[in-house]
């Protein structure tokens, strides 16, 4: 069984993403089925269809397809704005370690949050400094429930 094993934070520090240029993501959030939730991802040239379990601790059952950009296109179209959520995303190598942030745009405009993927819960990794706040429990900053909540208030990282 797939499974994606992420710590997430809030960045306290946007400057850390600098000049670098990152990739636009859009995705959609369509309800759940048998528990999962459903999400379209289109980012750069590629698109994925996902279905992700409830969060258990820092992990959850993800099981991600490749779509055609074009059906991933058609479905995001199909979708109330509210139910998108706009970012681009950053890859940021710091201790040896890779952490995806993600600027977020649109309605969220403001947030970044960084997430770092791990082989298993235990994992150690050095937090930096340009770290806030872990988020990863609080169901807010979930980008399906961003999609579904609309704005959300910015916390102190």
């Amino acid at each position: 069984m797939p499974l994606e094993i992420e710590r997430r934070f809030l960045v306290r520090d946007s400057s850390v993403i600098g000049g670098a240029v990152g990739q636009p993501v859009m995705q959609g959030y369509f309800g759940t089925v048998d528990g999962l939730s459903v999400r379209v991802r289109l980012i750069g040239d590629e698109a994925y269809l996902t279905f992700k379990g409830p969060r258990r601790g820092v992990a959850r059952v993800e099981y991600e397809y490749p779509l055609s950009v074009e059906r991933a296109r058609l479905a995001l179209q199909a979708l109330p704005p509210e139910r998108l959520v706009q970012k681009t995303r950053h890859k940021i190598v710091d201790s040896g370690s890779l952490w995806v942030v993600d600027q977020f745009r649109g309605v969220h405009d403001g947030l970044f949050l960084a997430e770092i993927e791990l082989d298993r819960p235990s994992c150690p990794f050095a937090v930096p400094l340009w770290l806030g706040r872990e988020v990863t429990s609080d169901e807010r900053y979930g980008n399906s429930r961003l999609a579904a909540a609309g704005q959300i208030p910015l916390l102190a990282a």
